[in-house]
């Protein structure tokens, strides 16, 4: 199982609001999806190399103002 962590590891957050799952490959490229529903829905895709991280988000604001 050590063996496997260090090849590739699966990371979940879940919460009410958020969800998170993020898949590192080789400890130095990884991938995740990231969603939330706190005022509004919020879903974000991201992938990296190493410390740079690239994210692209969505946002659909569904909140009333008054």
């Amino acid at each position: 199982m050590n063996i496997i962590n260090s090849i590739i590891k699966l990371e979940t957050m879940d919460s009410k609001e958020h969800t998170m799952h993020k898949l590192t490959f080789l400890s130095l490229f990884h991938v995740s999806a990231f969603a939330s529903t706190k005022t509004g829905t919020h879903v974000s895709f991201s992938m990296g190399i190493g410390p740079a991280e690239i994210e692209w988000s969505f946002r659909l604001w569904l909140t009333r103002t008054r």
